[in-house]
C-alpha cells in the first residue's frame, strides 16, 4: 500500500531546538531506554522520530519489549541497524506506537515544562502519522475484522492514541474533524464488549468519540451519519441495533453510573432526532421508548442534592429522554409511540420531577413546556386520558410544587405557568369528551393498554387476558403460562376464585 503523508510529517523540529537540547535527549534516550519512565521514552521517541538527524541512532537502542512492531528486522531484542530507511508506513507505526497510551500524559501538561513544551512542539508529526494511519484504516476497514493480527496491532494502537489525544482540547476537535475517524469510531462503536483493546472498552471509546463527532459545532452531522451507514455495510437497522445494544449494555452492567450513560443516551437522542429518516425509522421500529423509560427510571432514584454534579447530570439526562419520547411520539401518528410512553412510565416521571427541573433548569424549561404540549395533543383522544388528568391533580397537589418555583429565576416562572394553564386547558378539553366504555386493562404478555372488550381470555384457564393469539402462544412458550393453565385446571372452583382474586 503505498499513500502519502501529510507535509508534518517530515517536518524537522531541530528547528525548534538547540542541538545541545536534542544531544541531550537522545543520550538519554539511547543509555537510559530501559529505565527510562514509559512517558518519558514515549514523549522521547515521538520528537527524535521527527529530527532525521537523531531518528535512528536513537532507534538503534529501542528495547523490542516497548516496541512491539513484528515488522521491524530484530536482533536479539534490539532493532537491526541497516543502511536502508524504513519506509514510510513502518516509522508511521512506529511513531504512533510511541506516542499512545500514555496514562500521564494529559495531567503532566502545564506542570511539567520539558513534557509541556515537548507536547506542544511535537504534536503536529504525531498527529500526521495518526492521519496516516486513519487514511489507511479508510482504505483497509474490511481487514479490521477478517485479520486479528492487525485488529489487535493497529487498531489497538489508534485506540491508545485516541484515548491520548482526546484528553487534550487542543487535540481533540482536530481528531473527531480527521479524515478516516468516523471508519475507526464507527468500527470500536460496533465491537462493543465483544473484545477489549489494552483494556479500553470499544464501547465507552467509541460512544464518546461518537458523541464528540456528533456535538461538536459545524459538524454535519447527515455526513457523518452517511459514513457510519457505509461502515455498516448501508444498514440502518445495524445503527440503530448498536446504539440501542450500547445502552442496555450500561443498563445491566453491575458497574452502572449515571455518567455512562451521557454519550450512549445522547447517541439515541441524536439519531431519533437526526435527520436520516431511515435510521429514526430503524431505531423506532425497535423496543427504544421502553429502554428509555428504563433510563428514566434509574434516573429518577438519584437522591435531590442542588448543587450535586451528579444530580444535575441526572437532570439533563431527563430532559435528553422527554426529548426523545416527544420526537416518537411526532411520527407514525403518534398513537403508539404514546402507549409505550405510558407503559414506560412517562407521566409518572413528568409529575414527579417536573418541579424541580423547572426551578434550576432553565435551559430545558421551554424543551420540556414543548414536550407536554406534544403529550396534551396526542393523549386527548385516547381512554386512558382520565387516568392522565388524576395524575396532573397529584402534581397540583401533592407535590411542594411553590417552595420551588418561588425561588426559581423568571424563566422558570414563566415556563411553570404555561405549564399549568397546558394542564388546565387539557382538563376542560377531556371533560367534554364522552368518557370511555371502561378502564383500560393490560395485555397480560405484551403489557399494552386496550379495552377490556378488544381483549380475550386465555383458552386454558380463563384467568389471563391477551390481544391476539401471537402473544397468547408466546405467553405458553417464553413465559411457561402452559404449566399455570394447567394448575388452574386441576384446581377446584373455590380454589380457582381464589386464584383469579390473586
Amino acid at each position: 500500500m503505498s499513500r502519502k503523508l501529510p507535509p508534518e510529517f517530515n517536518r524537522d523540529l531541530s528547528l525548534d531546538y538547540s542541538e545541545a537540547e536534542l544531544s541531550n535527549i537522545k543520550r538519554r534516550f539511547i543509555y537510559g531506554a530501559k529505565a527510562m519512565p514509559m512517558m518519558d521514552f514515549r514523549l522521547s521517541c515521538g520528537l527524535l522520530f521527527q529530527s532525521p538527524r537523531h531518528i535512528q541512532p536513537a532507534l538503534y537502542a529501542v528495547p523490542f519489549a516497548f516496541l512491539n512492531a513484528d515488522k521491524i528486522p530484530l536482533v536479539g531484542n534490539r532493532i537491526q541497524k541497516s543502511d536502508e530507511s524504513m519506509d514510510d508506513s513502518e516509522r508511521a507505526y512506529l511513531s504512533i506506537l510511541a506516542l499512545a497510551g500514555v496514562s500521564d500524559f494529559a495531567k503532566e501538561i502545564g506542570k511539567n515544562r520539558a513534557v509541556t513544551e515537548i507536547m506542544y512542539k511535537g504534536w503536529p508529526g504525531a498527529f500526521a502519522w495518526m492521519q496516516f494511519w486513519f487514511g489507511a484504516i479508510t482504505d483497509r476497514e474490511h481487514e479490521l475484522d477478517q485479520d486479528p493480527k492487525h485488529s489487535e496491532g493497529i487498531v489497538d494502537i489508534l485506540c491508545q492514541a485516541l484515548t491520548t489525544f482526546l484528553s487534550i482540547p487542543r487535540l481533540a476537535k482536530l481528531v473527531v474533524s480527521t479524515l478516516g475517524a468516523s471508519i475507526l469510531v464507527t468500527h470500536l462503536w460496533r465491537r462493543g464488549d465483544d473484545s477489549e483493546l489494552s483494556k479500553i472498552k470499544g464501547r465507552h471509546l467509541g460512544s464518546t468519540v461518537m458523541h464528540m463527532m456528533l456535538s461538536e459545532e459545524g459538524r454535519d452531522s447527515e455526513r457523518l451519519l452517511v459514513e457510519m451507514l457505509v461502515a455498516m455495510d448501508g444498514k440502518p437497522s445495524a445503527i440503530a441495533v448498536t446504539a440501542l445494544a450500547r445502552l442496555r449494555n450500561i443498563l445491566d452492567g453491575e458497574d452502572f453510573t449515571v455518567r455512562k450513560l451521557w454519550e450512549p443516551l445522547f447517541i439515541v437522542e441524536h439519531l431519533i432526532t437526526g435527520v436520516n429518516d431511515a435510521v429514526r425509522n430503524a431505531l423506532l421500529a425497535l423496543p427504544c421508548i421502553r429502554v428509555v423509560g428504563t433510563v428514566l427510571s434509574r434516573l429518577l432514584d438519584v437522591p435531590f442534592v442542588q448543587d450535586d454534579p451528579t444530580y444535575r447530570l441526572a437532570h439533563r439526562l431527563i430532559v435528553l429522554c422527554f426529548i426523545c419520547f416527544k420526537r416518537a411520539m411526532q411520527h407514525a401518528n403518534g398513537v403508539p409511540w404514546v402507549l409505550q410512553c405510558l407503559e414506560a412510565g412517562f407521566l409518572e416521571s413528568f409529575v414527579n420531577c417536573c418541579p424541580t427541573l423547572f426551578a434550576y433548569s432553565q435551559n430545558f424549561s421551554a424543551e420540556m413546556v414543548a414536550t407536554f404540549q406534544v403529550v396534551s395533543c396526542n393523549l386527548a383522544h385516547l381512554p386512558v386520558a382520565q387516568m392522565a388528568i388524576a395524575l396532573h391533580k397529584k402534581l397540583t397537589k401533592e407535590m411542594p410544587v411553590h417552595r420551588y418555583i418561588n425561588k426559581a429565576i423568571p424563566t422558570a416562572r414563566k415556563a411553570w405557568i404555561r405549564f399549568q394553564c397546558m394542564v388546565m386547558e387539557r382538563e376542560e378539553i377531556i371533560s367534554k369528551l364522552p368518557p370511555p366504555s371502561s378502564t383500560p386493562v393490560k395485555c397480560d404478555f405484551c403489557l399494552r393498554l386496550f379495552e377490556r372488550q378488544e381483549l380475550k381470555k386465555c383458552a386454558g384457564c380463563s384467568l389471563a387476558l391477551y390481544c391476539s393469539k401471537s402473544c397468547q402462544a408466546r405467553a405458553w412458550k417464553e413465559k411457561d403460562h402452559r404449566s399455570q393453565c394447567k394448575i388452574a385446571k386441576k384446581a377446584g372452583p373455590g380454589q380457582k376464585g381464589d386464584h383469579q382474586a390473586v
